[in-house]
């Protein structure tokens, strides 16, 4: 993201990324999460038949499960900022 601000000429480019921890009530709360923020992920599913689809599903849920601490779900996040100025 950087170099495309400095490309278009942009002065004063910062880039920083700063990570923590999202949390979900359960793993099919952070699957309707994922899908409602991700389009391209909603158009690979709209591709896949119903019982992909499915399986899919529950392979994410497993996954996100694995980071379940007390009656939660931590994921790991990261956030990258990346400020500029007009000339």
């Amino acid at each position: 993201m950087s170099g495309i601000a400095e490309s278009m000429g942009l002065q004063g480019v910062a880039d920083d990324e700063i990570t923590g921890e999202t949390s979900f009530d359960s793993a099919e709360e952070y699957l309707a999460s994922l899908m409602d923020m991700a389009a391209p992920l909603q158009t690979l599913f709209n591709k896949l038949s119903l019982s992909q689809q499915n399986e899919a599903q529950s392979e994410i849920k497993l996954i996100a499960d694995k980071y379940k601490r007390g009656n939660k779900i931590f994921l790991p996040i990261a956030v990258r900022i990346v400020v500029a100025r007009k000339p």
